[in-house]
């Protein structure tokens, strides 16, 4: 048994939900809310073996508390390493991120490596609230190998809202099943 007192006065309990749950206070529901979710894709691309990718999210939403199924974020070919985010989320199975969004402006980023040697990298078409465009940089390892890039078109970094310590790199613009090919140049330090 759970009984409210407000002020020292009893005072009947808000709201039980169908689960059980007791809530103190009844939530006020706003008549013609808009519910929506707009979300922002940055990618680094880190050279190495094997090479990293952290994709961020930039999520802002508006609404109920709701989750949002965001589909599977991590490119073809890659594990997921780890999960880090403002928000309950979770990276299930399938490798679909789920998250508990609110009104508000949240983040998650999720950070993975490729499974073996990486010749393209490409993202899937995911559905909305997925942007259109990606935005990628490339972080190279010079003492490892030099790479050249192609088939996406680059930007200036400083002309994007990438995280201030991406735009240092180079970057590039992305559509869905659009791909981004790495081509070794000259492996290791040359010698002089």
């Amino acid at each position: 048994r759970v009984q409210l007192a407000l002020n020292g006065a009893p005072a009947a309990l808000a709201a039980r939900a169908e689960d059980g749950a007791v809530w103190l206070a009844r939530r006020e529901e706003r008549d013609g809310a808009e519910e929506t979710v707009e979300t922002e894709v940055f990618r680094r691309i880190s050279d190495g073996v094997p090479m990293t990718i952290t994709t961020r999210i930039e999520l802002r939403a508006s609404g109920r508390t709701r989750e949002v199924d965001l589909g599977d974020v991590l490119l073809p070919g890659t594990e997921p390493l780890s999960l880090t985010t403002n928000l309950p989320a979770r990276l299930d199975d399938q490798r679909h991120l789920r998250l508990q969004v609110m009104a508000g402006s949240f983040y998650a980023l999720v950070v993975a490596r490729t499974s073996g040697a990486v010749e393209r990298l490409a993202s899937a078409r995911l559905p909305a609230p997925w942007p259109m465009q990606e935005i990628w940089v490339w972080e190279p390892n010079n003492e490892l190998r030099q790479v050249e890039l192609s088939g996406a078109p680059g930007i200036d970094p400083a002309g994007t809202s990438l995280p201030e310590d991406w735009r240092a790199f180079a970057a590039y613009s992305l559509a869905p099943e659009q791909a981004l090919n790495f081509s070794v140049v000259r492996r290791g330090q040359p010698v002089v």
